[in-house]
């Protein structure tokens, strides 16, 4: 995961495990960035799927990537 502000520089990057463990410290670490606009999740399948379900439960904006021509099997409408 990066943290990006609001004009596009990169200021941090993470790796978490998946699960809730993962994903409850994802948002606090997000949140120790200050205020967390949106998330945009590129994860193919279950686990994007399951990052975006936790995060849009805990009121984060997330924001989905359409997919490429080559994608096949995409799990969201592109």
């Amino acid at each position: 995961m990066a943290v990006i502000d609001g004009i596009g520089r990169h200021l941090a990057t993470e790796q978490f495990e998946t699960g809730p463990d993962g994903y409850r410290g994802l948002l606090d670490w997000l949140r120790s960035h200050g205020e967390v606009l949106a998330v945009g999740i590129e994860g193919t399948g279950a686990y994007g799927a399951e990052i975006a379900r936790f995060l849009t439960a805990s009121d984060i904006a997330v924001s989905l990537p359409r997919c490429f021509p080559l994608c096949c099997r995409c799990p969201w409408p592109g």
